[in-house]
């Protein structure tokens, strides 16, 4: 049994989120760029959570794990 490992294209998703106030003033859009990004690389959903959880910084990478 071999699974196949697909490279994911990295450069589709957006920028990292910072929790910054400009960040949460867009942040339909960046949702949706990342929504984009994983269908577009046929991501499955914990894999897309596991990119979510990294592709966060400063203040929000904070409230992460703060949970």
């Amino acid at each position: 049994m071999t699974t196949e490992s697909k490279r994911v294209n990295m450069n589709l998703f957006p920028k990292n989120f910072s929790g910054s106030e400009a960040d949460v003033k867009i942040i339909e859009i960046w949702t949706s760029r990342f929504k984009t990004a994983v269908a577009l690389n046929s991501i499955d959903d914990k894999k897309a959570i596991d990119i979510f959880k990294l592709w966060k910084e400063d203040i929000s990478a904070e409230w992460q794990n703060d949970i």
